[in-house]
């Protein structure tokens, strides 16, 4: 998005626009600001990307599960079907009248950026779906393991720990309400993750590495939405693949012991028990920093105590002298 005048374009309306398809979306935003819909985060060149907020974002979910079994061109009336809808949902939010005024003047002092995606109409051309493919192995790994309930037998990396689910589609209750599963925010502790995960059953697949759509639940998938833990996956991987090679064995029967000691050589880390150290001694710091600008923001404020207490008291002897 930009704000840019000379950069920006008005907000398309779909040439199939059915206003019945938006009537939940005008609801939500008759009872809401524009604060609470979504947020601005700042890009370079003007430009910001626009976040939905927790009532807006379960309208965003119009891709249905037969996506990824549909054929080619199914795919893409599919994908049509929702641009166009995200299409309608921002035009509505800029123009229409049921629309507080103070949310239709944002989204008009916003739109696409003429120099981005120039191919399709300034609208963004791919589609992030996370999550949607995951490898069922013979291990699958869920919250319980994300929780330290359930050990790994066979760590060759860790997870990102902290899982944040993204809301589901709206639905009606049994008294007639409208809600919503919000977005489940767990903090957890980093937990290790078993090269069975990176596995397909034995009986389906010998020769396989899976380091992104890892076998695991859709709870447990939101510990691994990070490139970070990805990229880790991916030097496990690509090692267990490597020894596999030099030792003309098949990844299946790749002997775990030969792996864990390469992995450790490298500097991988494999246990929690290091990474637990390295956040309390982070948490320590920090700690210490806070405690550090406290004693300095009591200093600061004693001394001022002090000198509005000698100010106040010269006053008295002034007027005693007069």
């Amino acid at each position: 998005m930009t704000r840019e005048a000379a950069n920006r374009l008005p907000w398309p309306k779909p040439a199939k626009y059915d206003i019945a398809e938006y009537e939940l979306l005008l609801r939500v935003a008759g009872k809401l600001d524009a604060k609470s819909l979504f947020t601005l985060e700042p890009l370079p060149n003007g430009k910001a990307r626009l976040t939905p907020g927790l009532e807006l974002a379960p309208l965003f979910n119009t891709v249905p599960a037969e996506l990824f079994s549909s054929d080619l061109q199914t795919r893409r009336k599919i994908m049509r079907h929702h641009r166009d809808h995200m299409m309608g949902l921002f035009w509505t939010l800029a123009n229409d009248g049921r629309v507080p005024e103070q949310v239709r003047k944002q989204l008009q002092e916003i739109g696409l950026c003429r120099d981005e995606w120039r191919d399709s109409g300034s609208w963004p051309s791919p589609s992030s779906i996370p999550g949607t493919r995951r490898l069922v192995g013979s291990t699958v790994l869920t919250e319980k393991h994300l929780r330290g309930e359930e050990s790994t037998e066979d760590p060759v990396a860790m997870n990102f720990g902290s899982v944040q689910l993204s809301p589901s589609l709206p639905y009606v209750t049994k008294g007639d309400r409208i809600a919503i599963e919000a977005p489940a925010m767990m903090e957890l502790q980093p937990q290790p993750v078993g090269l069975q995960v990176l596995l397909p059953k034995s009986e389906e697949c010998t020769n396989l590495l899976v380091p992104v759509c890892v076998s695991t639940s859709y709870v447990a998938e939101a510990a691994f939405r990070n490139e970070v833990v990805l990229m880790v996956l991916g030097q496990s991987a690509g090692t267990a693949a490597a020894l596999a090679v030099e030792h003309k064995v098949d990844v299946i029967d790749l002997e775990y012991p030969l792996l864990r000691s390469r992995l450790l050589a490298d500097g991988q880390v494999l246990e929690d028990e290091p990474l637990r150290q390295e956040v309390q001694q982070k948490v320590t710091r920090e700690k210490a920093a806070a405690d550090s600008v406290l004693s300095d923001l009591d200093r600061k404020t004693k001394e001022r105590t002090n000198a509005r207490a000698e100010a106040q008291e010269k006053r008295k002897q002034q007027e005693a002298l007069r």
